[in-house]
Formats: C-alpha cells, sequence, structure tokens
C-alpha cells in the first residue's frame, strides 16, 4: 500500500530516486576504484584474475549509468517537464546520462 502512495505524488517520489541513484553511483565508483576489495567483499565466488577484475569495472560503469538515469527519471517525472515527452527528451536524457557517466568514472594515476 505505501508503493502507490509515494510514486503518485512526483515530489514524494523524487528523494526515492536520487537516493537510490546516488547510492548506485557510490557503489559503481568505489567498485571501479578498487576493483580487488569489490571482488572480495560482494564477489568472492570469482576467481581473482584479472578478467574478473576486467569484468567488475565494466558494471561499475553501468551502474554509474543507471544511478545517473535514476535520478534523470524522478527528474522528468515532475509536473513542470511533465509536458515535454516522445523521442527529444529521451535523447536528452541519455546523452546527459551518457555525459554525466563520463564524468563520474574515477580517474586512476598510475
Amino acid at each position: 500500500m505505501l508503493r502507490p502512495f509515494l510514486f503518485s505524488h512526483p515530489f514524494l517520489a523524487l528523494p526515492i530516486y536520487v537516493l537510490l541513484g546516488l547510492y548506485f553511483i557510490r557503489f559503481g565508483r568505489s567498485a571501479y576504484r578498487e576493483p580487488d576489495v569489490t571482488l572480495l567483499r560482494w564477489y568472492s565466488f570469482l576467481p581473482q584474475k584479472d578478467w574478473s577484475r576486467r569484468l567488475l569495472r565494466s558494471f561499475a560503469v553501468f551502474w554509474i549509468f543507471g544511478g545517473i538515469l535514476l535520478i534523470l527519471n524522478g527528474i522528468v517525472r515532475l509536473p513542470v517537464l511533465r509536458n515535454y515527452h516522445g523521442a527529444l527528451e529521451i535523447l536528452i536524457v541519455l546523452a546527459i546520462a551518457i555525459a554525466g557517466s563520463a564524468v563520474s568514472i574515477p580517474h586512476q594515476n598510475r
């Protein structure tokens, strides 16, 4: 019964989208920055090989992208932007998510 109430009003749903999106971005950034620690903590069944680190870093980029899409989904549902929908909105949201993902990926100094 709680779900329809929270997600029926866009101003109540926006903080939930933002918090979930920030959690995904934070997890993705830490997994990208320290794949060995994430492998030991969350994916201990995977071998400590180079391919598993690369795979985890690839998934981390996907998690960052998904977190940004969650935040943008909450913003697009606001009443001010509700009239703008269609292919142009999808392209703008995807462009913002791709640019935000590229900026949010941590750089390593090696």
